[in-house]
């Protein structure tokens, strides 16, 4: 039988009320048992829902020995900060994505985990989904043909003017929260770094964050991938792969609510429309179970600690590059000077 996982939370706002909390018991090998928050109303509200243990404090959390995974969905500007925390404390780490604001922090979070022998993980639920498993699986098909295109698009209409997203010393802006996840999916179907990168980050005037941007990556053979994130646009959750044989698009790739079945549809050269149906599924059940199957599977570990690594190197590379193009100017006034 499989080692069972106490695992206790850091933060609960509405994304982990509504998605992560009732998905921990789907899962056999975690049992959700502690939760902290500032906001004290909730968490008294939170814990009494799930009959958790209220922790006064994160250091409170983190000298629970009886802990072994700390989940964290903190502001962005604390998901390091704590997730060293966990590390030192010999705690594993579930993090929303981003891991870190900055390549040293990644990199001074990987050093101490190894030292301390846990692992760590960083949240992008679409990689467990059967959506994404499925295009795996066209994208090894001699009827798809030669790949020289992936365009992946995510982004929204601007949400309310006081979410965390908005707040430039929380770590908010449209890179940190939307671009990690066509980022992402490049980065694990390319498995590799790319030869050249042109990057760019957009701020609208009235915004004290980059709220859009976009970056065209070359690999060899003359493979090019185009991402394109933000907010305050209409909505796009999309992938679009251009072969020598055929067109696959795949709608509300990286974000989808269980009950939604999705399609993906291949327009193959000689006119033929291909659909798929891909049944809906919880992609955050698939994807906490993966963790807990690494975790107990070190070679399972290893393989997705070298996407990860290479997620994150890529990642910041694009970001370097993008803070030389930031360009600064609203969209109504940019289209008033054409």
């Amino acid at each position: 039988m499989s080692k069972r996982y106490k695992l206790a939370v850091i933060s609960i706002g509405e994304h982990v009320q509504r998605n992560v909390l009732p998905v921990f018991s789907r899962i056999d090998s975690l049992e959700l048992s502690g939760v902290f928050s500032r906001n004290s109303v909730l968490l008294n509200e939170i814990a009494q829902v799930y009959n958790l243990k209220v922790y006064k404090s994160v250091d409170e959390l983190l000298n629970d020995k009886s802990i072994d995974i700390v989940y964290i969905a903190s502001p962005n500007k604390y998901h390091h900060i704590y997730s060293m925390q966990a590390v030192k404390a010999k705690k594993h780490v579930f993090c929303e994505k981003p891991l870190a604001l900055e390549k040293r922090e990644f990199e001074a979070l990987l050093a101490n985990a190894e030292k301390e022998n846990v692992k760590i993980f960083e949240g992008f639920m679409f990689a467990y989904h059967e959506q994404y498993k499925r295009l795996l699986d066209l994208l090894k098909d001699d009827k798809i043909g030669k790949v020289f295109s992936i365009y992946a698009r995510f982004g929204f209409p601007h949400l309310k003017r006081d979410n965390i997203r908005y707040s430039k010393k929380l770590g908010g802006g449209a890179y940190f929260d939307a671009a990690g996840y066509p980022i992402k999916l490049i980065n694990m179907l390319m498995r590799k770094k790319p030869n050249n990168i042109a990057s760019n980050l957009f701020q609208e005037s009235d915004y004290e964050v980059d709220t859009g941007g976009s970056c065209l990556l070359n690999y060899d053979d003359g493979l090019n991938a185009f991402l394109d994130w933000g907010f305050g646009r209409a909505y796009k959750n999309e992938v679009e792969i251009w072969a020598s044989n055929a067109v696959v698009r795949l709608n509300r790739f990286f974000s989808k609510p269980e009950t939604l079945d999705t399609v993906i549809k291949i327009q193959y050269s000689d006119g033929t429309l291909y659909e798929e149906k891909i049944a809906g599924m919880n992609h955050f059940v698939a994807m906490y179970q993966e963790y807990v199957n690494c975790l107990e599977d070190g070679e399972k570990y290893q393989n997705y600690l070298e996407t990860l690594m290479l997620h994150q190197n890529v990642y910041f590379d694009i970001l370097d590059v993008s803070k030389h193009n930031l360009v600064f100017k609203s969209y109504n006034k940019l289209m008033e000077s054409r």
